[in-house]
């Protein structure tokens, strides 16, 4: 048996996928715990994991910061908005690494783990305590693509095609010079808190950093990643890792729903601080047409929930409205032909799995790459924010029906996604302690080392 340390951000698109490697750790014997935010403890401990609570990193403060309660407060279609993401990107990604290690040093020597798994936005594991605790830290990186830099992929952040053409590999090169100068502060403040604890600086980007650890697993597939051929022997595409409770019965209607009568699936993921203006946009966009349309916002319909105040009151007879009831996710999507949504990993991924084309409506964060990847792997639309209004939305839903290829492109990576999974994390962690099978008595371990 060996023990795994998981340290991660308590957001649901990093702790729901954490937690599925987690618990294919734990079903074959290893010891597991997690490193996580307040927010996260009530599911961690309801599940029997060894918990480790955030003490020193105030997450609340950057929750509000990241999600910010008004509209795209982080996209860089602005002055304000990139200046916005950067800050953002500072006090999360950097800010918090010495909170993050006055946490986790106790941790790593009382518990003494024999791998970490690491959030790919948890950087203390594998900037510091990898080597100065020597101990083997895995990346694990919640993207639909892999952020680390090479010649088969574009800048990460900018959302723009691959460079598969003379002009857009001129483009990179010119892209990478100057992200490279834009962001030089993110280097520098990172090899200052290396040379702090007496290691070298970076000779690099804090991010291409990590493909100097033993493993750096991808939380997606070779098809939404544009084949890429660069990347160093360390990264794995593990696909979809996702946890979830138990199955749940779906609503009524659904399960009496028409066959001939397509379904539209609309979300905004589990995090909305602003205005639905998706779920407003497809509600009037789609009202009437012959289908049935499904709109999932928990703060619509919760005990608090105000769907006038939403935008979403008065709605046509083949509109729905309905809260987020854990278990039933998959379920929908497996009934659903045509996913709207603004993004996520997490949403994108799973109407993937079911083999369902999508409509990206992307805001910000990590949405725009994700909305690129689907449109370059031929499985959905990408619906601008100009585009945002009804027409544009009964538009696209109205070509994506009518297209069979979008369908049968999102069931090639549906067949992909499903060789994979949180299994495949399980094999690649184990190897990095010769597999739960080999492992010595933890007393000749600790003697050896």
């Amino acid at each position: 048996m060996a023990r795994f340390l998981c340290t991660t951000w308590s957001f649901p698109g990093h702790i729901y996928p954490t937690m599925s490697v987690a618990s294919a750790l734990r079903a074959r014997g290893h010891d597991v715990a997690i490193y996580t935010g307040p927010r996260a403890s009530a599911q961690v401990t309801g599940l029997g994991y060894t918990y480790f609570p955030m003490h020193h990193v105030d997450e609340d403060a950057l929750y509000r910061l990241m999600f910010p309660a008004r509209d795209a407060g982080t996209r860089i279609s602005s002055l304000a908005g990139f200046r916005h993401l950067r800050t953002a990107l500072r006090r999360w990604l950097l800010d918090t690494i010495p909170s993050q290690l006055r946490d986790l040093e106790p941790i790593v020597d009382s518990w003494q783990p024999d791998v970490i798994l690491c959030d790919y936005t948890l950087w203390a594991p594998y900037l510091v305590i990898h080597e100065t605790r020597s101990v083997p830290v895995a990346i694990f990186s919640l993207a639909t693509g892999c952020m680390l830099s090479g010649p088969d992929a574009p800048v990460w952040g900018r959302a723009l095609p691959p460079p598969t053409t003379p002009t857009r590999r001129l483009r990179n090169l010119l892209e990478r010079g100057v992200v490279k100068v834009v962001n030089r502060e993110f280097p520098r403040l990172a090899s200052a808190v290396r040379v702090e604890h007496g290691l070298a600086p970076l000779t690099g980007s804090a991010i291409d950093f990590g493909a100097s650890m033993p493993l750096y697993l991808v939380t997606s597939v070779p098809e939404l990643d544009y084949h890429r051929r660069d990347l160093p022997p360390c990264v794995h595409y593990v696909g979809r890792c996702s946890w979830s409770q138990p199955a749940a019965d779906l609503p009524e209607w659904l399960q009496r729903k028409a066959p001939e009568r397509p379904l539209i699936y609309v979300t905004e993921g589990t995090v909305t601080r602003g205005r639905p203006g998706l779920l407003q946009a497809a509600a009037r966009g789609l009202a009437g047409l012959p289908v049935e349309v499904l709109l999932k916002d928990a703060q619509a319909v919760d005990a608090q929930g105000d769907p006038a105040a939403r935008g979403l009151a008065d709605l046509a007879a083949n509109i729905r409205l309905e809260g987020f009831t854990p278990g039933q996710g998959d379920g929908i999507l497996a009934r659903s032909d045509v996913v709207i949504t603004n993004g996520g990993a997490g949403s994108v991924l799973a109407a993937l799995a079911a083999g369902v084309p999508l409509i990206v409506a992307p805001t910000e964060w990590d949405k725009p790459e994700n909305a690129r990847r689907v449109v370059e792997a031929g499985a959905g639309i990408w619906l601008p924010a100009r585009k945002l209004a009804p027409e544009g939305v009964r538009a696209a839903v109205r070509h994506l029906l009518s297209e069979p290829a979008y369908r049968e492109n999102a069931r090639r990576i549906a067949a992909s996604l499903a060789r994979v999974g949180p299994e495949r994390a399980a094999d690649l962690l184990e190897t990095l302690c010769g597999g739960a099978a080999e492992r010595a008595p933890r007393a000749l371990v600790m003697q050896s080392s």
